[in-house]
């Protein structure tokens, strides 16, 4: 007797099939293999969620990794970049995601960002912990901070473990006042986790963009989306890089104590 699989792995007689008259019980069946094949899709999807999602996290931290930041980056860059397009709406870009993995990672359709803050974090002295008290230590550091990370942020932003030795995070804030703010409460957050952690931070709103007198909308629409996140990466880089060699010139002069005057 010739035998069919089903796709749950079931084996049932073609004859049987053939057999059946009644058109109901035909439908029934028929609807009965699609919710079988669409519950598989639907598994499937997930499957792919998860290994995309597990790629691009940080395993130490469970933050996302610069990869993630890579993808996700261009996509809020773009969105926002509709959002202040004074052109036409005909003649406006349509924001999609340009990889599967984007939508994946922003999970569900990615939403409208009409203004944003990105934060440059960096621990201080983790290169002299991993030296002097072992990796392991090194690594509590890094997880204390990053707790810290997702303690302070709302549901709308996102946390990335970034940097060569791992010691560098940044932090995308839905909303163009929120960085500063946010800032404040890490480190109180931090400190309460272990006062011996400090960070230098270094932000950027998108809304020095949109206020600049010598960039128009137009040209603001226009750039492409990879180099104007570039701009804000490397501006909010630069001034966290500031912000971290001046307390390491008042930690100095705190060691060195008050200088006497002739």
């Amino acid at each position: 007797m010739r035998m069919q699989k089903s796709t749950l792995g079931q084996t049932f007689p073609l004859t049987a099939l053939a057999s059946i008259q009644d058109e109901n019980t035909l439908l029934r069946a028929a609807l009965f293999i699609a919710l079988i094949r669409n519950g598989q899709l639907a598994i499937e999807n997930r499957q792919l969620r998860d290994r995309a999602q597990h790629a691009f996290k940080d395993k130490l931290t469970g933050l996302w990794n610069r990869d993630a930041y890579d993808h996700m980056i261009d996509e809020i860059v773009s969105s926002f970049q509709s959002g202040h397009d004074p052109r036409p709406q005909e003649d406006k870009t349509i924001f999609i995601p340009k990889r599967e993995s984007d939508s994946l990672l922003l999970e569900d359709k990615p939403k409208p960002v009409s203004m944003f803050s990105l934060a440059m974090l960096d621990v201080n002295g983790l290169k002299e912990v991993n030296d002097s008290k072992g990796h392991d230590q090194g690594d509590l550091v890094i997880v204390r901070m990053a707790d810290a990370i997702k303690a302070t942020m709302r549901s709308s932003d996102r946390g990335f473990r970034c940097g060569d030795r791992g010691d560098e995070f940044i932090v995308f804030l839905n909303g163009a006042k929120s960085a500063s703010r946010f800032v404040r409460r890490l480190d109180e957050n931090v400190k309460a986790a272990d006062p011996q952690i400090s960070f230098a931070a270094g932000w950027v709103s998108a809304s020095e963009f949109t206020n600049d007198v010598n960039m128009l909308p137009e040209a603001l629409a226009a750039m492409p989306s990879k180099e104007l996140a570039a701009v804000i990466l490397q501006r909010a880089d630069g001034r966290m890089y500031i912000r971290k060699k001046d307390m390491k010139a008042a930690m100095k002069a705190e060691l060195l104590g008050p200088t006497k005057r002739d």
